[in-house]
């Protein structure tokens, strides 16, 4: 059972959701301002997305690592160190004069990722079962929650005092968590032990780095070129190499017998497709929006108000991830994880054929980010309710590899359909795609998110209704 702590457990619960805020503001941080960033630091476009590609690269990377470290060394203690690179990241990003310099600061910025799953690990050893799922439900929200008003506040920040606003907010939001969490999070009280293992950890930081530039930037390289198939060659090499050390060391970066285990294994990929649904559903709502009238399905709003638009759907997952939450004691994981998916699929279908107002495209986004908040909700229970408690972090770091993972799938898929099928460029401007490619986009969507049905349904009912004690005695 979580131990018992002077601390109030809604000052720690307050304490994470803030990180949780703060690490979907910080992921997309730069979104709204990558057309501007051509023209402030005179960079090429192709040159200006790696803002954005470096920070995925950074945090999938180093995810696996820092959430090992927690079990091993503390999780309090992994915490700060993570918002703390985090906001220096921030600060070296304003003195960036040069687009490398803001680069490095963007890399740091990734490491902000392994604050959800540092806060699960924290939950599951602080908070009783009773109240366990709800507030999981509420620190798993805050990633659409967090991106939705990111966006806007992003925008408006940006309008009224400049780019480098927004990153002087999320250091002061990080300085205020660093002090927060000295004071409130209790240090954690079980730890795996061992020696930690600095091989797997470059390994894996190789293999996932290099399958991660060839899945954002393949199509920009060429799929058959020599740096894409070296790259990904590298990835397969260098991963197998990772996996057959896994099972000969006696402190792992990661258990894979562990994560052989069938109910986590299919939470995992589960977690890969709903990620690339989330990011699919972002990036489409805000494209289509910003796609003029006269392409026979957008409708013309600039990039603020089409943030503005999408922010509906943060406050419904806000509204929706408690109610999960408490859902999830009464009918279990499993189940929903299945209305998650259900949903999800629903909205895509929506905004796939009934997009001819603003309106409908927000009701459609929606109902994807309530579905979205319903399956992200259930998610870490799963992987609690099978795993050792003293891997407890790892095991959803690794959760969270795959589902970043999902996102950059979407962002590849995505830019990839769109440009691919657009109508011809006119006078130099900027190609405009056509519906087929948002059409066939959907379509992906909506074929990953009944796989993932299938993979909610293949999960045993046994694996849904294991006591958290028999993970505990596990540990």
């Amino acid at each position: 059972m979580p131990e018992t702590t002077t601390r109030p457990r809604w000052a720690i619960l307050a304490v994470l959701l803030l990180g949780g805020l703060l690490m979907a503001i910080q992921q997309t941080l730069v979104i709204p301002l990558l057309p501007h960033f051509t023209e402030i630091l005179g960079a090429s476009r192709n040159d200006v997305s790696w803002l954005v590609t470096l920070t995925l690269l950074t945090g999938c990377v180093s995810v696996p690592i820092i959430t090992r470290m927690a079990d091993m060394y503390g999780k309090k203690r992994m915490l700060i160190i993570t918002v703390s690179f985090t906001m220096v990241g921030a600060i070296v990003a304003v003195t960036a004069p040069l687009l490398p310099i803001l680069l490095i600061g963007r890399g740091m910025q990734g490491l902000g990722m392994a604050l959800i799953p540092i806060g699960i690990a924290i939950m599951r050893e602080r908070f009783p079962p009773r109240t366990l799922a709800p507030s999981l439900a509420m620190l798993s929200a805050t990633m659409g929650v967090g991106g939705a008003l990111g966006l806007p506040l992003v925008g408006w920040l940006f309008v009224s005092f400049g780019w480098k606003s927004a990153f002087l907010v999320v250091a002061s939001l990080g300085a205020i968590l660093i002090t927060l969490a000295i004071f409130i999070i209790p240090e954690s009280p079980v730890r795996s032990g061992g020696r930690f293992d600095i091989l797997g950890a470059i390994l894996l930081a190789i293999s996932v780095a290099a399958l991660l530039v060839v899945v954002s930037k393949g199509g920009e390289f060429g799929w058959l070129s020599t740096p894409t198939i070296t790259l990904l060659c590298t990835a397969l090499v260098v991963g197998a190499v990772w996996l057959w050390t896994q099972t000969r060391v006696r402190n792992p970066l990661v258990d894979l017998r562990t994560l052989r285990n069938r109910p986590v294994m299919l939470t995992n990929v589960y977690s890969l497709m709903l990620g690339f649904g989330m990011m699919s559903n972002t990036l489409l709502v805000s494209y289509q929006l910003q796609m003029p009238l006269d392409s026979g399905y957008g409708h013309g709003l600039n990039a603020f108000s089409a943030t503005l638009a999408m922010l509906p759907g943060g406050l419904v997952s806000a509204a929706i991830s408690p109610i999960g939450g408490l859902l999830i004691n009464r009918v279990g994981s499993r189940t929903m994880l299945i209305v998650g998916a259900s949903v999800v699929a629903c909205g895509f279908i929506s905004l796939s054929t009934w997009h001819s107002s603003v309106a409908a495209i927000i009701i459609g986004s929606c109902t994807l980010s309530a579905g979205t908040a319903l399956a992200f909700a259930a998610q870490p229970t799963i992987i609690m309710k099978n795993m050792p408690l003293g891997e407890v972090a790892a095991a959803n770091g690794i959760n969270s590899l795959l589902r970043s993972l999902g996102l950059t799938m979407a962002s590849a898929v995505t830019g990839g359909m769109l440009v691919a099928f657009a109508f011809p460029a006119v006078n130099g401007a900027e190609p405009v795609p056509t519906w087929t490619g948002f059409g066939l986009t959907y379509g992906i969507a909506i074929a990953g998110s009944l796989f993932a049905v299938i993979l909610a349904i293949s999960i045993p009912r046994s694996a849904d209704t294991v006591r958290f004690t028999r993970a505990t005695r596990g540990a």
